[in-house]
């Protein structure tokens, strides 16, 4: 079996895979504040699988949040337990299998890649639009990181066309500090923000595409504004990249309007022409990030 693993802030979530690509196990746990502790959960996890499914241990992939060092495969910007350790070496020391970490919105993509939305294309990019945004990038069956391990991180630069308005609107990002980056646009506070400067009051993404369902203008109105701005990051990807498909993933990404709206969007915006994407939405939903760590190491 492989095994794939995702770390996120308040969670890690572990999948194994048969040969087949097929889930037969899946299991939950606390993420921890410390590289110590990280490493004693994980030995747990893979080893309470080991033994709930009978099934050989082949490999292990790992998807974390923020930036690797290409080279040493350290976590350049993530979460606490996770700063300075490179974890893929680590579960290889204990369990001796071919082990491989890699960005979260990386692994999503090369899910999708493999068995998902994406399958049978060469070149294929993910934009993750949920809680934060996030890009990952497949070319030629190889998750693409740049020289620096830096590629895709587009959420942390302006969203291309804001209107004065717009930016005037616009919130700075906890992350970056800047004002109006697309982390603060493309993501579920950037649809609850798009809605309040349209009607004045706070509403979440879940209550804001119920009130659209209802047939409020606001709501209708804030939804067609998040199809916008995903199509101006999707213009500037196709401008640096030119993929053969998007795939959406994140919570934002279950609004099956935006995928009637995107295209126009693009033709508007855009100075290709009759051009417009291929934009799907992600086959393996919310598990695409684990079940692409879990293929990680097959890229070799």
């Amino acid at each position: 079996m492989r095994i794939g693993i995702d770390i996120g802030g308040t969670k890690i979530e572990l999948v194994a895979l048969n040969s087949s690509g097929e889930v037969i196990y899946t299991q939950r746990g606390s993420t921890p504040k410390t590289n110590k502790e990280l490493l004693k959960i994980l030995e747990e996890l893979i080893n309470t699988a080991k033994k709930e499914t009978g099934e050989e241990l082949i490999s292990i992939g790992v998807g974390i949040p923020g930036i690797l060092d290409p080279k040493t495969r350290v976590s350049l910007v993530s979460r606490p337990c996770l700063e300075g350790t490179n974890v893929a070496d680590d579960l290889n020391k204990i369990f001796n299998v071919p082990t491989r970490v890699a960005n979260d919105a990386n692994c999503f993509i090369y899910s999708e890649f493999t068995d998902g939305a994406a399958q049978g294309y060469n070149t294929a990019v993910g934009l993750i639009v949920g809680t934060g945004f996030g890009q990952g990038i497949v070319i030629n069956g190889q998750i693409y990181e740049g020289s620096n391990g830096f590629a895709g991180e587009l959420g942390h630069i302006g969203l291309p066309g804001q209107s004065a308005e717009e930016y005037n609107n616009a919130q700075e990002c906890n992350v970056c500090g800047l004002k109006g980056c697309m982390d603060t646009w493309l993501t579920g506070g950037g649809l609850a923000l798009l809605y309040k400067i349209r009607s004045g009051k706070k509403a979440n993404g879940e209550e804001i595409v119920a009130l659209a369902d209802k047939g409020d203008k606001h709501a209708i109105g804030a939804i067609d504004d998040l199809a916008t701005n995903i199509a101006k990051g999707i213009i500037a990807v196709v401008a640096l990249i030119d993929p053969e498909v998007f795939v959406l993933g994140g919570g934002m990404s279950n609004i099956d309007k935006i995928y009637e709206l995107i295209p126009g969007k693009f033709k508007e915006l855009s100075i290709y022409g009759d051009y417009v994407p291929v934009v799907r939405k992600a086959m393996h939903g919310d598990s695409s990030g684990v079940r692409g760590a879990a293929w990680l190491p097959q890229m070799g």
